[in-house]
């Protein structure tokens, strides 16, 4: 949660998913009522990284069902595609195993990838 405070809209390009946003948002919401702390910010973490963490184009070379995604180390040293459905991580097109905290990638970072 602390890494999410520090978060600037306009450092990231939002709603890029092709998720439809109004169900997307709406799923959380209906998750929220009669929720624990703990669960309230399990939901909020998730939903940021739904609107926030930028689809590719490219589908996933593992499960070939998603669009993967680009996501950022906390400290924004490492770059990482990602897949929401299989779960698998590349590091410079290396399989690797997931990081325990992932961000999503801000602009600047996903336009050193998109180029």
């Amino acid at each position: 949660m602390n890494a999410i405070r520090k978060f600037d809209a306009a450092d990231f390009y939002l709603g890029t998913s092709e998720d439809n946003l109004e169900v997307v948002i709406s799923h959380y919401s209906r998750q929220m009522k009669n929720a624990t702390e703990e669960r309230i910010c399990y939901n909020v973490v998730h939903l940021i990284w739904d609107i926030a963490a930028f689809m590719t184009q490219e589908v996933c070379p593992s499960c070939q069902d998603e669009n993967l995604k680009i996501a950022s180390s906390i400290d924004k040293t490492k770059i990482y595609k990602t897949c929401d459905n299989c779960l698998i991580t590349l590091l410079d097109n290396i399989f690797i195993d997931r990081p325990q905290e992932m961000i999503p990638a801000n602009k600047e970072q996903v336009d050193k990838i998109v180029q």
